[in-house]
């Protein structure tokens, strides 16, 4: 702890589809310099410790960007709106002042505090629509990209961060039997080896795909690949998504 001012930022019911989208998370709490501490609260409930000193523009974005990213309710971030950096975190024109902080207000429209709350919400889901801070389509470079026994596409990636994106390629390199990726434009191929024993378990690519809103139907190709009853079981969750 510092002596300086902090704050308590809950992050509420939070769900991973696997143990890397979990490490993902805390590993992109952990890249926030302005995150002094973090512990399990009640129920599905994280409780990070935030030094307003610390905090800047950037690791503000980080955090809208994780919580977009998680589907963590937006209105937990009004606690940031302090420090040396609230005025410019709950200006009205951020792209992410619907989603935080409620309806923006309209301009030369007189109205009381009785009239209209100041933290009035529109909705509780984040809108990607607003997000002017997305990228896609910009690859890191690579070379000696494998042309092995399965290719997976990965189409119309979007990054809400730089954080979002490093987390990204950090996960995919964590994942057994992934071997490299190649991107351009808007496709990215990404080389797999499933033949890797017992260490295989496409329930990373499911979790991936599905934390990063790719088309899961791509992952059709591991399924079919390798004849285990297992993974192709129409009991399994993802069953249906994948096939139909």
């Amino acid at each position: 702890m510092t002596d300086g001012q902090t704050v308590a930022l809950e992050a509420t019911g939070i769900s991973y589809g696997s143990q890397n989208d979990e490490a993902a998370f805390f590993g992109r709490l952990d890249s926030i310099a302005a995150v002094e501490s973090y512990a399990g609260g009640h129920g599905r409930t994280e409780v990070i410790t935030v030094s307003l000193d610390s905090i800047d523009e950037d690791g503000l974005r980080e955090f809208v960007a994780l919580y977009r990213r998680y589907d963590i309710e937006p209105r937990e971030l009004r606690v940031l709106n302090a420090g040396r950096f609230g005025a410019w975190f709950s200006d009205p024109d951020r792209w992410w002042y619907n989603e935080v902080f409620g309806q923006r207000p309209i301009d030369n429209e007189l109205r009381s505090s009785a009239e209209l709350d100041p933290w009035e919400d529109k909705g509780h889901k984040w809108d990607a629509r607003e997000a002017h801070d997305s990228h896609a389509n910009v690859w890191p470079n690579t070379d000696g990209y494998s042309d092995t026994k399965v290719e997976l596409i990965a189409r119309g990636v979007t990054f809400y961060s730089h954080g979002d994106e490093k987390a990204f390629f950090q996960w995919l390199n964590r994942i057994p039997g992934f071997e490299s990726y190649q991107g351009q434009d808007s496709t990215l191929r990404i080389a797999v080896n499933p033949d890797i024993g017992e260490e295989w378990d496409p329930a990373e690519f499911v979790a991936l795909y599905r934390r990063y809103n790719i088309d899961i139907r791509e992952l059709r190709v591991l399924f079919t690949s390798r004849l285990d009853p297992w993974y192709s079981d129409p009991k399994r969750y993802w069953h249906n998504d994948i096939f139909g």
